[in-house]
């Protein structure tokens, strides 16, 4: 698993963000709202917690601003029905303690 990326941000727009690791430009799925905070640090290195997943012929890589928010996906993605896209646009519209809270009541 990669855990982890630092690199200097290329790009931000909603649901995507491009880093460059070292002159390699790799993509990143990412919740929509995350990327309205990343563009104001283009061209900055930033810290992007990861999760990778293979699927058939591609290969995601989800991107988050902190380890909760990856723990929060990967546990909505234990849950029978919910796929990676649903998961995304959860976290882009709840932070990891509103929907905590959310859930809970």
């Amino acid at each position: 698993m990669i855990d982890f990326l630092v690199g200097r941000l290329i790009a931000a727009t909603p649901g995507k963000a491009v880093l460059d690791l070292g002159g390699i430009g790799v993509s990143l799925e990412m919740p929509p709202a995350e990327n309205d905070n990343l563009h104001n640090l283009i061209g900055e290195e930033i810290t992007i917690y990861t999760r990778l997943m293979i699927r058939e012929d591609e290969i995601y890589i989800y991107g988050f601003r902190a380890v909760e928010e990856r723990k929060l996906f990967n546990l909505m993605l234990s849950v029978s029905g919910f796929g990676p896209r649903l998961a995304l646009s959860i976290l882009g519209i709840f932070s990891v303690s509103e929907f905590y809270v959310a859930v809970l009541e």
